[in-house]
């Protein structure tokens, strides 16, 4: 049967990937989440409750799961005008998000508890999806829910200056998520080339790459801007040693293979032994 939702506090593809990755792990379910307009089409043998679902993506972020003005489902055809009662269940599925939203807001606005705090004992969200805005405690970032950083007024101030400068092409628009950061004073590229690869013309010798994969691997002829999200095309650098893979928004995440971060999902990059070249 097939059941679709309507789901509010998604902001970006990040939003959406992630409720529907947590959604498909149910046993027997295949979820499928669309941005917009913003809902959730669960196909599933058997009826998942909303209160399972809504469960589910409040230990995500601020979503909110509610039913649809239709939905369609197994029903023979001389009952298809017939609808039982719900009202019960519906009165307690709005007791269960009444709930999670109370719960969500202690969360995100937990009172100061220590006198003259210092912007040492803040948190904020690593893609500064709201400017430089700081929160008063671990947790999710409410937009892209992302889990927040513990503030470094050093380190954070020169993440802040080291960002790419504003993009000069009047056709590409960066999407919510094209942001570079330079967290711990590395920079993360997604292919290299040694000098013995470049004496032997390896083909991604004197290449460029988008800093965010907008297109995966693809490597460019020459410098210039994304063609998807408009950013700088950077060179591939020139690695003297093995390889390691990192998470950019997670720098401790390092294995020595290709992956995806087990935190928040994005693809690894490599590292020469746990440091850029």
């Amino acid at each position: 049967m097939q059941h679709r939702y309507t789901l509010s506090g998604m902001s970006c593809d990040g939003c959406k990937t992630t409720i529907e990755h947590a959604l498909n792990e149910l046993p027997g379910v295949h979820a499928e989440v669309t941005l917009n307009p913003p809902s959730i089409t669960i196909t599933s043998q058997k009826h998942i409750p909303l209160q399972q679902l809504q469960e589910i993506i409040s230990k995500l972020g601020p979503y909110q799961i509610g039913e649809a003005h239709q939905h369609t489902s197994e029903v023979p055809s001389d009952q298809s005008m017939e609808v039982p009662p719900i009202h019960s269940e519906q009165q307690h599925n709005h007791s269960a998000q009444s709930n999670a939203t109370m719960h969500q807001s202690q969360t995100l606005a937990t009172p100061d508890k220590v006198h003259h705090s210092t912007s040492a004992d803040k948190y904020y969200c690593p893609m500064l999806c709201e400017g430089d805005k700081l929160y008063d405690s671990p947790g999710s970032c409410p937009v892209c829910g992302m889990h927040l950083v513990k503030h470094d007024s050093v380190s954070h101030s020169d993440q802040e200056h080291q960002h790419n400068p504003p993009i000069q092409s009047s056709t590409a628009v960066p999407t919510p998520h094209s942001h570079v950061h330079n967290d711990h004073n590395t920079t993360h590229q997604p292919k290299t080339a040694s000098p013995a690869d470049k004496a032997h013309g390896n083909p991604s010798a004197d290449k460029y790459y988008c800093p965010m994969h907008c297109e995966g691997d693809k490597l460019y002829g020459e410098p210039g801007n994304c063609p998807v999200c408009g950013m700088n095309l950077e060179k591939v650098p020139i690695l003297k040693t093995d390889l390691q893979y990192t998470c950019p928004m997670h720098p401790e995440i390092v294995q020595d293979h290709p992956g995806n971060c087990p935190i928040c999902g994005m693809d690894l990059v490599p590292i020469a032994n746990g440091n850029n070249a």
